[in-house]
């Protein structure tokens, strides 16, 4: 997988967490962080996905994924956010991954 499906992943999981618990700190990094608002970058705010590129590499096994999501989770030094983040099981990331990667999902 590429930086952008981690990053994607990294959403929809976060997001998922958000509907359950509407946490406003995770739902303004949420709305910063949105990667579908603008079609012309990958965040709402371009600042936040060239942070996470900086701290990951070009493609990401999906082996792996969960653990690079969580170091750059854990980067953002937000309780709220490892919170939600630490709502998903490495099995349940795993299961949402391989889907979305073998779902038509890049345009």
């Amino acid at each position: 997988m590429d930086q952008r499906d981690l990053f994607i992943m990294i959403f929809y999981a976060l997001d998922a967490a958000w509907d359950k618990s509407k946490n406003n700190t995770l739902g303004q990094f949420l709305s910063e962080a949105n990667p579908f608002l603008f079609t012309d970058c990958n965040s709402a705010d371009p600042a936040i996905f060239q942070d996470f590129c900086k701290q990951t590499s070009k493609t990401i096994n999906v082996e792996d994924s969960y653990d690079v999501a969580l170091r750059y989770i854990d980067s953002l030094n937000t309780q709220e956010i490892k919170l939600a983040f630490g709502t998903i099981s490495r099995h349940e990331w795993t299961d949402g991954v391989n889907k979305y990667l073998s779902s038509l999902h890049k345009s």
